[in-house]
């Protein structure tokens, strides 16, 4: 796309969903709840960052109007978001 913004493959969209749906279920088990819970709240932070990252980067590349899409993107899709991210820089900057 022109405007600087790509979206991930909808598979990746659908694996990263369903793992923190499933990891959230597993959160509400009694008895595998802590060690669940203590994940999703690393991952879920780990996500925020990320976001903010792709956020920055997004922004110091060039790509300001599309940076809130990025943040968003990245904030679901993490690190793949990131990839793709640091791709359609390159390429931009390449033309």
């Amino acid at each position: 796309m022109s405007n600087g913004y790509k979206n991930s493959p909808i598979w990746w969209w659908f694996t990263v969903v369903a793992g923190f749906a499933a990891l959230g279920y597993w959160a509400l088990d009694a008895q595998t709840g802590g060690q669940a819970r203590s994940l999703l709240v690393i991952l879920g932070f780990v996500h925020i960052v990320e976001a903010f990252y792709a956020l920055i980067l997004a922004q110091r590349n060039g790509l300001s109007k599309v940076a809130l899409l990025w943040f968003g993107h990245t904030l679901v899709c993490g690190f793949m978001a990131i990839i793709l991210l640091k791709k359609t820089i390159r390429e931009q900057t390449a033309s």
